[in-house]
């Protein structure tokens, strides 16, 4: 069993691709690998009123859309991982794969759609006790592996990558990308960044 650490943003379509390949990864697998997803805000890493401010220490009446993906990752986790990942997976879906001109759904229809206990969720969705999870995942990452953007895996050595990937690896592809992303992280720690030229308009 290998075990990753994951960090996301849910408005981030580089998280959302890379769940989505690193979940059918865990299904090839065959329960071989155990995914453990940690928050990381890009409205902190992006902020710009100054080092004291962080997103987490704000009241309930922050509301950006980022931030309360947070807040109600947070409540979800609550009710158990698997509740959890259906929310996890149902919120990604719903911010990167509504069509377009369609409305979005709220995250309290999405906790619904995949059976979310719905007043438990709602009072967890509003602790503000629960929302340092969210700061202490950051923190960690930041101070840990130098952690700047998302997703970043982290293996169990310590070895870890950003990674962008849009849309996920092909499903036939999964297992060839995810080792050939290991033995690169893990096994070539001298290759510190890959990155595509992008050819002008």
């Amino acid at each position: 069993m290998q075990t990753v650490e994951v960090y996301v943003d849910y408005l981030c379509p580089y998280a959302h691709a890379g769940a989505a390949w690193l979940r059918n990864v865990r299904e090839e697998l065959n329960g071989e690998l155990e995914i453990k997803w940690r928050f990381f805000p890009l409205e902190q890493v992006n902020s710009d009123k100054g080092p004291d401010w962080k997103v987490w220490e704000q009241g309930v009446d922050h509301r950006t859309r980022g931030w309360e993906g947070f807040r109600a990752a947070v409540a979800a986790q609550q009710q158990g991982a698997d509740p959890f990942e259906r929310f996890h997976f149902g919120w990604f879906n719903a911010l990167h794969e509504t069509p377009v001109g369609t409305k979005r759904p709220t995250i309290f229809e999405v906790a619904a759609q995949v059976g979310l206990d719905m007043a438990k969720f709602e009072a967890d969705f509003s602790d503000q006790n629960l929302w340092a999870q969210v700061g202490a995942d950051y923190e960690n990452g930041r101070a840990t592996t130098g952690v700047f953007g998302t997703p970043t895996i982290v293996f169990p050595s310590g070895r870890s990558a950003y990674i962008q990937m849009r849309p996920a690896a092909p499903k036939d592809e999964t297992i060839a990308v995810w080792n050939e992303f290991t033995d690169t992280v893990e096994g070539r720690p001298y290759i510190k960044e890959i990155k595509r030229p992008t050819k002008p308009e």
